[in-house]
């Protein structure tokens, strides 16, 4: 296995710098646009909170992408995470 030295990305960095930022979206706007409470989207910007199914859905339906890209983002966060403790 390659292990790297580098922070993983989470999957609330990849949604700012990768989607909202270049569309200029605020997370309030994309909150409304995927009908799930600003507060919430906020804490999976913020890393305290995951990407459950039903959100990579509604991600995926709003930026053309799969669920499964957030849904593996999500997964391979937890798992450099947890690897990282052991």
């Amino acid at each position: 296995m390659n292990i790297t030295k580098r922070k993983p990305f989470s999957p609330g960095e990849i949604l700012v710098e990768e989607f909202l930022e270049p569309l200029n979206l605020s997370h309030v706007q994309l909150a409304e646009r995927i009908r799930i409470p600003h507060s919430l989207l906020n804490d999976i910007i913020n890393n305290r909170h995951e990407i459950n199914s039903d959100i990579a859905i509604r991600l995926g339906k709003v930026f053309g992408t799969s669920a499964e890209v957030w849904l593996n983002l999500q997964m391979n966060s937890r798992l450099k995470f947890f690897f990282k403790k052991l």
